[in-house]
């Protein structure tokens, strides 16, 4: 069984980087208009590592199908 990246995994690693990159464009347009506030740098500090969350466990999982089906492999001798 083949579990490549797909096109699913490849569409969540872009949700994933688009997530952070609005964190970090509204972080950045916050600081450039005056209204960088503590709460300000919060909620985009959150929006960006939700982003890059998002982004590790597409990661991880796409890992774990890989190692999932070089087991089975390795267990029924079968590429």
């Amino acid at each position: 069984m083949d579990h490549d990246l797909g096109r699913h995994d490849v569409a969540q690693l872009f949700i994933s980087a688009a997530i952070a990159a609005v964190g970090v464009g509204a972080a950045a347009v916050l600081e450039s208009s005056g209204a960088w506030t503590p709460r300000a740098a919060a909620v985009t500090a959150a929006v960006v590592v939700t982003g890059v969350t998002i982004g590790a466990l597409v990661v991880v999982d796409v890992t774990n199908r890989r190692s999932t089906d070089a087991a089975s492999d390795d267990a029924d001798g079968n590429p």
